[in-house]
């Protein structure tokens, strides 16, 4: 199956995720792997790519973003920022194949993406939404089960084996308790969380995710970047939007800041969040303030002023 990789099951390797899962390296130095050495992260779950080359997005053949590259492997976390109406959500749905890149190309695995079917891709890329309510009362359950429909045929239902996937999964994620609750009388970070679950039901290895934490409080924030860092450090590559330019510096490898000329700047996130950059994106006075984690790394965060 393409680009489908085996579900990570066996004693052995769980016990080398969670003991890297507290590894603080990913900040402090080498962060591109959350964590995990390249060869570590191949021999866990391969190596995955999602590239964008020379890509320019928009409507009706008018650019919104032009000369767009980048490219994420697994364990890497890549953060789109940048102030409202600049493309952000344009280029977020050229990489999804919503809509055809007006030049360039996006590459999945080094294979061109418009080449992929629809159920190829969904083999290759999960989509993590923004929250959203269904329309009817499914359990958690049920919602991360749809999460399979990629690999079933049409009058296929989940087998065994998937209910026990999903099983492993709320276990992963430690929210075992919300299985068997109704999704939509879940908060806003329980539903999230459940939404990262579906996704990785998908059994797909690069995951886009859409503001991942819009509308969460402070504490739920937190708990899906843990869990966001706690998924590349199992192997995945993530792309995700955030309006927060702290969160990049919190758990991800790369940032590519979108300005409002079109212009923009990628590359690791210390050289791309900084306080001309930031300051020139928002049209605010930024300044980066360094602080120490619990374990004594070197973290820094942005403080905006008003004046």
């Amino acid at each position: 199956m393409a680009g489908a990789t085996e579900t990570i099951t066996n004693g052995a390797l769980n016990t080398t995720l969670k003991n890297s899962a507290h590894d603080p390296s990913h900040r402090s130095g080498d962060k591109r792997r959350g964590g995990l050495t390249d060869e570590q992260i191949r021999k866990l779950k391969g190596t995955h790519t999602l590239e964008a080359h020379d890509l320019s997005c928009g409507y009706s053949g008018k650019a919104v973003l032009e000369h767009v590259s980048f490219k994420i492997q697994s364990g890497d976390i890549i953060c789109i920022l940048g102030p409202n109406g600049v493309g952000k959500t344009t280029l977020f749905k050229t990489l999804l194949g919503f809509q055809k890149p007006l030049s360039g190309y996006v590459t999945l695995d080094g294979v061109n993406r418009s080449e992929l079917s629809r159920r190829e891709l969904a083999q290759k890329v999960a989509y993590v939404p923004q929250l959203h309510t269904t329309p009817f009362s499914f359990s958690a359950l049920d919602v991360v089960l749809t999460g399979c429909i990629s690999h079933l045929g049409i009058f296929e239902t989940p087998s065994k084996e998937d209910y026990a996937r999903a099983d492993m999964i709320f276990d992963e994620l430690g929210i075992t308790d919300l299985e068997d609750r109704i999704f939509t009388q879940l908060s806003g970070g329980e539903q999230q969380m459940v939404l990262i679950a579906r996704s990785l039901m998908q059994d797909s290895n690069i995951l886009v995710m859409d503001e991942p934490t819009a509308a969460l409080d402070f504490g739920n924030q937190i708990r899906v970047l843990s869990c966001i860092e706690g998924m590349a450090q199992r192997g995945h590559a993530i792309v995700m939007t955030s309006h927060n330019p702290d969160q990049a510096f919190l758990c991800c490898s790369q940032a590519l800041l979108v300005l409002a000329n079109k212009k923009i700047i990628a590359g690791a996130v210390d050289d791309v969040v900084t306080e001309k950059n930031l300051t020139q994106a928002y049209g605010v006075p930024v300044r980066i303030a360094e602080t120490k984690d619990t374990q004594g790394n070197s973290l820094k965060t942005c403080v905006p002023l008003l004046h």
